[in-house]
């Protein structure tokens, strides 16, 4: 599902939340497995399909891909831009934290 097309836009926010959680349900209704990128989606948002999933008795695993924070950092410049260095940098914290955790 390509919704937001080749970057995040805020805009198209909803509608690809909507049409990967339609998504999602039908093929775990058809007893498929799923994958979704969680580059277009937030933490709450990754809490309902979570949920969702739960419901359906399918499930859940999380995979992580480990991105150097500076390809991170090139990729957000070479995409407009739409996040601030420290806003990347402080997720990459948080999120270094929360892997390590585990």
């Amino acid at each position: 599902m390509a919704v937001m097309g080749d970057g995040f836009r805020k805009e198209r926010q909803t509608l690809a939340f909507d049409a990967a959680l339609r998504l999602m349900k039908n093929a775990i209704r058809q007893d498929m497995d799923v994958v979704l990128d969680e580059c277009n989606l937030y933490g709450p948002e990754w809490g309902l399909f979570a949920a969702f999933a739960q419901q359906m008795h399918a499930k859940v695993v999380w995979h992580t891909i480990d991105t150097p924070l500076e390809v991170c950092l090139q990729r957000n410049r070479e995409a407009g831009s739409p996040l601030l260095d420290e806003q990347i940098v402080r997720l990459q914290e948080k999120w270094g934290a929360l892997l390590k955790s585990k």
